[in-house]
């Protein structure tokens, strides 16, 4: 938001209860009100980036899984932990990347057909994990 000008401002919060058009049904739930002194300028910051981790192809069959991990900074000791719906460890992985985008390539043709669960480690902290499905 930019260009605020001087003078008063009312913010309403409506929570919508049923959208059907015969029996719509809204109620606000809370106003507030702010008195701008002089002009100003707000500027909010991006978010910063995050850890990103993603997938594909998925599903997959007798393929090579690709998984693209992406970190703002370099990470020396990255354990890849692969389980099973179980929760059984099925294969320890151990790896390293420098900044920016790592691509690791898992054949997955070894793999039962089933729901595996790919988790991803900064040493002993926990990156992220995400899904993979073998048809």
């Amino acid at each position: 938001m930019t260009g605020l000008t001087i003078g008063n401002y009312s913010y309403r919060i409506r929570q919508i209860i049923d959208t059907a058009a015969a029996t719509f049904t809204a109620v606000y739930i809370d106003t507030t009100n702010i008195n701008s002194p002089t002009n100003c300028v707000i500027v909010i910051p991006p978010e910063p980036f995050k850890e990103l981790i993603t997938v594909q192809p998925n599903p997959v069959s007798n393929k090579n899984l690709t998984i693209i991990v992406e970190t703002p900074y370099a990470i020396n000791n990255m354990p890849i932990n692969i389980y099973d719906s179980k929760g059984s460890l099925v294969l320890q992985l151990k790896d390293s990347k420098a900044v920016g985008k790592k691509t690791i390539e898992i054949p997955m043709g070894k793999f039962a057909p089933g729901i595996y669960y790919i988790k991803f480690y900064n040493e002993n902290v926990v990156l992220g994990t995400v899904e993979a499905f073998i048809l």
